[in-house]
């Protein structure tokens, strides 16, 4: 999961941070569709990681919304908004 948070960058190349973003995104509509709770992932899956309260996720997300790209700042967006 840390190795996820790494492409969360600014200096990443656009099409993969893009489709990290996606991805993320994606991710967290599906656990959010489902009734179940945080509790029956570990730590340190990507689940608790996009879905919990990760503080370094939450971070990097921010630190997007400033990016010069508008496809990247509406992924940013999207994942917020779930």
């Amino acid at each position: 999961v840390p190795t996820l948070l790494l492409l969360l960058d600014n200096c990443t190349n656009r099409d993969i941070l893009l489709r990290a973003l996606v991805f993320a995104a994606n991710l967290k509509k599906n656990v959010n569709n489902k009734d179940g709770t945080m509790d029956q992932y570990s730590e340190s899956s990507v689940f608790f990681t996009l879905c919990g309260d990760s503080t370094a996720f939450a971070q990097k997300l921010a630190s997007l919304l400033h990016h010069p790209d508008a496809e990247v700042k509406e992924q940013v967006v999207r994942i917020l908004t779930q």
